[in-house]
């Protein structure tokens, strides 16, 4: 009884973590901070034993309210790619998602700082391409949550089937986040989605463990695991890594 009341609070705050965790402010101003995250993520890049040279940041956030950055590098090439949407738990190293992700561009012409790719989507702060910026991004988002689901059923030994929707379902949180903060409507459906049952259940059921009745307990931690595809054991073991 012990390990499953450990498994249901990991559960519950997992849970709680997504619903109120994090910045939910939206919009399209950058603070000091996320230019550091594009610093630092082209640090990586430079500092990978496996990179082919050096990387340098030339433009940060691109499209207005993106997140969008284009990279030099020692090759003599002009990268994009979208480290806003970046999941690090899903990859080993920032190289990995560069060498996946990333899109050849160039300068439309010498220092106008304005990058253009092969489609003709455009690069810049402005407001402009939106129309762009959607194209592409969707392209991107697809291929992400694939990779991503790959990533978290190699290492939770999920199917590939699992770690995709699992994937899914956190980038829709995402993407909902940025325009308002969850409600616990939202918090009871992205339980749902994941573990099978609401967080209000999940809650109830430790109030009757503390009562001595653990049935009710026992029931949930067995659907999550079924959901999820592994035993009860394997679902703890699982949730414990993900809270680290």
């Amino acid at each position: 009884m012990k390990k499953l009341t450990l498994i249901l609070a990991t559960l519950s705050t997992l849970v709680l973590v997504g619903c109120h965790g994090g910045d939910h402010s939206g919009g399209g101003s950058y603070t000091p901070s996320k230019y550091d995250l594009a610093q630092d993520f082209v640090d990586n890049l430079t500092f990978d034993p496996e990179a082919f040279g050096d990387f340098f940041l030339n433009k940060t956030y691109t499209y207005q309210g993106g997140g969008w950055i284009v990279v030099e590098a020692d090759d003599g090439y002009d990268y994009a790619i979208d480290i806003y949407s970046f999941m690090r738990d899903a990859y080993a190293y920032d190289l990995d998602y560069f060498d996946d992700y990333s899109v050849d561009v160039w300068e439309t012409y010498f220092g106008s700082g304005l990058w253009e790719d092969s489609y003709g989507n455009l690069y810049e702060e402005g407001t402009g391409a939106t129309k762009d910026l959607e194209k592409i991004a969707a392209t991107m988002e697809k291929l992400q949550v694939e990779a991503v689901g790959e990533g978290i059923a190699a290492k939770f030994g999920l199917s590939v089937e699992r770690g995709q929707e699992m994937a899914r379902i956190a980038q829709n949180w995402k993407k909902a986040s940025a325009t308002r903060s969850m409600t616990d409507a939202d918090a009871d459906a992205l339980s749902n989605e994941l573990f099978g049952f609401d967080l209000t259940a999940g809650l109830k059921a430790i109030e009757e463990l503390k009562s001595g009745d653990g049935e009710s307990l026992n029931q949930l931690i067995e659907k999550a695991a079924e959901v999820n595809g592994v035993t009860p054991e394997h679902l703890n073991q699982v949730l414990t890594t993900l809270m680290q």
